[in-house]
């Protein structure tokens, strides 16, 4: 939720972020809500940065990932991917990958191989293309066998 002189105003937070370090705001404007929906609270969720440093460095690539796993299967499953393009993106053919189907190893490795083809990172003096899209696949490995682990706990 934004508000700002003329009012306030809400938007999908996949539409706030409009480029690098850039946003939807008027220079005249405040953030002032996140909302997030209840069916999402409690909602097994991981996220992986890596860096070439600890702390403040610049992520080469971000990964989260959040589902539910309901009866063995995967459900509303939700994958984005950050530092891989000009905004923070979201990963619709790898989530679409694994909706409704078994939970198994196969699945996130696939899921992670079509993560790389989502993205579009870029190569430059900290990490060549080829590096960032390895981190891709790996990192949402990762974030979906976290999430079915924390899931698996519950």
């Amino acid at each position: 939720t934004i508000a700002g002189p003329n009012g306030g105003r809400s938007m999908s937070l996949t539409d706030f972020f409009v480029g690098p370090r850039k946003t939807i705001l008027e220079p005249d404007e405040l953030l002032i809500d996140i909302v997030i929906p209840e069916c999402n609270l409690g909602k097994p969720t991981a996220f992986y940065k890596f860096g070439l440093r600890k702390g403040q460095a610049l992520a080469l690539v971000n990964a989260a990932s959040s589902l539910w796993v309901e009866g063995g299967k995967f459900k509303d499953v939700r994958i984005s991917l950050g530092a891989v393009a000009p905004v923070v993106i979201r990963c619709p053919k790898a989530e679409a990958s694994l909706e409704g189907i078994p939970v198994s190893q196969d699945a996130i490795q696939e899921a992670g191989r079509i993560a790389v083809t989502e993205a579009k990172p870029i190569g430059d003096f900290r990490a060549s293309l080829e590096y960032r899209n390895d981190l891709i696949e790996v990192l949402t490995r990762r974030t979906l066998s976290s999430a079915v682990d924390i899931g698996n706990k519950f």
